[in-house]
């Protein structure tokens, strides 16, 4: 097997696999038990909640329970939502609990995750289209070459004599074992 072949096949071999790797980078699962929306509002309404943070662009959440050490994460389904449903009970009860107010904040946050969540995309797009052309440029390259032995198989080779430089003869060829 030549070396151009080897590598071809090899190409055929790490292309799906760096395809499930891009895949399952990107879409990376947590074996952490999810929460609902439902118990994270019965977190904050019966006051379980010290601090929390709040990404207002992107929807991140991230709050300590008191009692508890570390952080918890989560994603909001809707900024505006959450704040209708928890902003006008946090600041009564830090107007009733001076001693212990649950700490917030609001980050403005960026939108940069635009970008971010299209480089897999275009990395996809630009794998597609190489491997069209590779596989395209391959296809090319055989039907040329079945074209021109196809086209060649029922040529007679006729030559005009003059070019002849030895002719055979019967007398050439009288001798042979082959030729009887």
């Amino acid at each position: 097997m030549d070396n151009k072949r080897k590598w071809g096949n090899l190409l055929y071999l790490i292309v799906p696999v760096l395809l499930i790797a891009a895949i399952a980078a990107f879409t990376g699962r947590s074996n952490t038990k999810k929460m609902t929306y439902n118990e994270l509002l019965t977190l904050f309404h019966t006051h379980k909640v010290s601090a929390y943070t709040v990404n207002l662009s992107s929807g991140a959440l991230v709050y300590e329970v008191a009692g508890e050490s570390g952080t918890k994460k989560y994603s909001l389904p809707s900024v505006e939502l959450f704040l209708q449903d928890v902003h006008e009970d946090v600041v009564s009860y830090n107007e009733a609990h001076p001693d212990a107010p649950i700490v917030f904040d609001y980050k403005a946050g960026s939108n940069g995750s635009f970008w971010l969540s299209m480089l897999p995309m275009a990395f996809m797009g630009l794998l597609l289209v190489g491997g069209m052309f590779y596989i395209y440029r391959r296809m090319g390259q055989s039907m040329m070459m079945e074209n021109n032995r196809t086209m060649s198989f029922g040529k007679a080779r006729v030559s005009d004599g003059k070019n002849n430089k030895k002719k055979t003869t019967f007398a050439d060829v009288a001798g042979c074992d082959e030729e009887k």
